[in-house]
């Protein structure tokens, strides 16, 4: 149960609503992450756009790989759910399964693993990124501009996590589909019944 109580428009279901109506475009329904901002439309909307800004420049498998390891990190059950829904397209339930078990052990290519390293990294110890984890990125090709990028996703995900996190936003449907056995391998922090 959400520790504090949400306060959604009357209609939620109305897509002239400009706080929930991209939800309703891209999901068919509003996630208990974005009704957590309903008392603060403007946070949200400014949430929305660093969200649509820092996703632009990366490609959709490695944005979803970033915000995936970062969740996996911060130990964000609600987060990695939601990553794990999004990364179905790309990977099976039982190669997502090794994902969340251990990702450098899935049939990732070295810059994949590299740059979820690095994403977790910027997670959860930011301030001990050093130069060769910035070399070794650019020996695998990876640009500074990119290096970036993966940085601005990888922070942009411990805001939203922090927030779901902090308030116990309950996972959606979508989220509540995933195989039971990956589910049970996502329960990194909170968890649901």
């Amino acid at each position: 149960m959400p520790l504090i109580k949400a306060h959604p428009p009357k209609n939620i279901l109305d897509k002239s609503d400009p706080m929930f109506a991209a939800d309703l475009e891209e999901n068919g329904f509003v996630p208990n992450s974005s009704l957590l901002f309903s008392g603060r439309p403007e946070v949200f909307a400014a949430w929305r756009e660093l969200q649509r800004s820092v996703r632009a420049p990366l490609s959709p498998r490695r944005y979803e790989l970033i915000v995936f390891a970062a969740a996996l990190a911060l130990k964000s059950t609600y987060a990695a759910w939601v990553q794990a829904v999004s990364l179905s397209q790309f990977f099976s339930p039982a190669e997502l399964e090794t994902l969340a078990m251990d990702y450098r052990k899935a049939r990732l290519e070295t810059v994949e693993v590299a740059v979820m390293d690095f994403a977790q990294k910027i997670a959860l110890h930011a301030s001990k990124v050093t130069p060769s984890d910035i070399q070794w990125l650019l020996s695998l090709g990876v640009s500074e501009a990119e290096i970036g990028d993966i940085t601005l996703a990888s922070a942009a995900q411990c805001f939203l996590s922090k927030v779901v996190d902090g308030l116990a936003a309950e996972p959606d449907p979508p989220q509540r589909d995933l195989d039971p056995d990956l589910r049970s391998a996502l329960s990194l922090g909170r968890h649901f019944d």
